[in-house]
C-alpha cells in the first residue's frame, strides 16, 4: 500500500487494491479506499457491481468493504444479524468491520460514525472476545486492535484478556495491555500476572506494561517500583 500510494493506477494495479479492499482486516481496507482516494477514482461502483453478482455469503465481503468505506452512505447497510452466523469467519469479518467504523479513531473528516444498534453491542462483544481465542494468529490480533477503542465493559472479560498476555504473537500482546491500559479497567489482584512481560524481549512490550500498570494506580505501585530499579525500560527514567 504505501509503494501504490505513490504510483498512478491502471488496470493492474487498480484490480490488486479492489482484492485489497476485501481484504478481512478492516485497517487495510481503509488504507486502499486512502489510495484510489488519492488517484482520485471511486471504487465504490465496482464493489457495488461485485456484491450484485455475488450470491449468499459471498456478498458479505463486499458489504463488508462498501460499509468500510462508505458507512455513511444510505445505500450502504451491514447485516448485524451476521454476527450471529454459524461460520465463525463471517462473525469475526462481521464484528471488526463494525467495530473499526464505529469505534476506531479514523483519522478523515469525512469519515461518518454509524452506530451499533443497541441490541447488538453485547453480540459484538461476545464475537470479538471470542476472536481473541482463535486458533489464526492473525485473527486474534485483528479482534485485539480493535477491541482497544472499543467503549463497551470488558471489566467482566479481564480473566479472558490476562490468558492472552501468554500468547506467542508480540503484537497480540502489545495490543491488549493497551487495553488494560484504558482508563477504568481494573485487574485489582490480578497485576501479578503482568510481572512477566517486564522481562519480555521486546521493549514495547515492557514500555506498555508499564503504562498498564500505571493505570492500576495503588495496585500497580510494587511491580512499577519493582521496573524502576530494574530499569525495564531506560527512556522513561
Amino acid at each position: 500500500l504505501m509503494l501504490a500510494w505513490q504510483m498512478p493506477l491502471n488496470d493492474d494495479t487498480k484490480a490488486d487494491l479492489i482484492e485489497l479492499l476485501l481484504d478481512e482486516d478492516p485497517t487495510v481496507c481503509w488504507l486502499a479506499k486512502a489510495t484510489f482516494d488519492k488517484q482520485g477514482t471511486d471504487p465504490k461502483p465496482i464493489l457495488q457491481a461485485r456484491m450484485k453478482a455475488a450470491k449468499g455469503d459471498d456478498r458479505i465481503p463486499y458489504a463488508c468493504a462498501l460499509f468500510t468505506i462508505a458507512a455513511g452512505d444510505p445505500s450502504v447497510k451491514l447485516s448485524w444479524r451476521h454476527l450471529s452466523h454459524k461460520d465463525p469467519a463471517i462473525r469475526h469479518r462481521v464484528a471488526c468491520t463494525a467495530a473499526f467504523r464505529e469505534f476506531s479513531p479514523i483519522d478523515a473528516p469525512d469519515a461518518p460514525s454509524v452506530a451499533v444498534p443497541k441490541e447488538f453491542e453485547k453480540t459484538l462483544l461476545k464475537v470479538l472476545l471470542e476472536s481473541l481465542k482463535s486458533y489464526q494468529p492473525q485473527r486474534r490480533e485483528q479482534a485485539a486492535a480493535v477491541l482497544i477503542n472499543v467503549p463497551l465493559p470488558l471489566q467482566d472479560h479481564v480473566p479472558a484478556l490476562l490468558d492472552r498476555l501468554a500468547d506467542p504473537s508480540p503484537r497480540l500482546r502489545w495490543h491488549v495491555l493497551s487495553i488494560m491500559g484504558v482508563p477504568g479497567l481494573k485487574l485489582k489482584n490480578r497485576t501479578k500476572n503482568l510481572a512477566p512481560l517486564l522481562i519480555d524481549p521486546s521493549e514495547e512490550i515492557r514500555y506498555a506494561t508499564i503504562l498498564a500498570l500505571a493505570n492500576q494506580g495503588v495496585d500497580g505501585s510494587p511491580l512499577l517500583l519493582q521496573a524502576a530499579l530494574k530499569e525495564v525500560v531506560p527512556r522513561l527514567h
